[in-house]
């Protein structure tokens, strides 16, 4: 075919516009859209190696090689994925990795409360208490709904421990049971988890 390539070495002698399949899938590399018959699209593989920056990145999720079919790009969603299997997009340019409905986090450092705090785990998302492990495996404890927004939980203890001291005195009560109940409200009060909570409620409202 005059292509430039020996016959020995031209996988299509006869056309010029082919020299090399490297998949052997009968279509020559320069058409085919897949060379290494790895079920990846070249344009694809090249995508996931550069990144949408266009920066090559191997370290985490930016793999793929048009040319090798031992390499390909990274899919959490192949082996992971609430969906049940892989979606086409390898973790560098996917949105939502592991495929559970909540997107990988914009700034790892600032994961905001609707983004995926676990983005290559589909079977947790959140992280409210910040200690490390998925709220759906490790459910919040009732400090840990204090403490995310404790300011309701501090005006309901104070109004309640006030109404309580009103109907005991409405009702009446010897010296002793009002001393006993100072006591209560000091120890109940002195709580260094509550009172840190208050504390932050009140912050929070003195901010506001």
């Amino acid at each position: 075919d005059n292509d430039g390539a020996l016959d020995n070495d031209d996988d299509f002698p006869r056309n010029p516009n082919e020299q090399n399949d490297l998949d052997g899938d009968g279509i020559g590399d320069n058409s085919d859209p897949d060379d290494d018959g790895d079920d990846w699209l070249d344009i694809t593989e090249l995508i996931c190696l550069r990144g949408l920056d266009g920066v090559a990145n191997t370290a985490d999720d930016g793999y793929g090689d048009p040319m090798s079919s031992s390499v390909t790009p990274v899919d959490n969603e192949s082996t992971e994925s609430l969906q049940g299997g892989p979606d086409g997009l390898c973790n560098s340019i996917d949105p939502d990795d592991d495929g559970d409905g909540y997107p990988d986090p914009l700034d790892p450092d600032n994961i905001q409360a609707h983004e995926d705090a676990f983005k290559w785990d589909h079977t947790e998302w959140h992280d409210a208490n910040n200690d490390g492990m998925g709220d759906e495996g490790t459910p919040l404890t009732f400090m840990d709904n204090v403490k995310a927004d404790p300011q309701p939980f501090a005006i309901s203890v104070i109004a309640l421990l006030g109404a309580i001291v009103v109907v005991r005195r409405t009702m009446g009560g010897d010296e002793d049971e009002f001393d006993d109940e100072a006591d209560f409200t000091e120890e109940f009060l002195d709580d260094d988890e509550l009172e840190d909570a208050i504390d932050e409620a009140f912050d929070e409202e003195d901010e506001d």
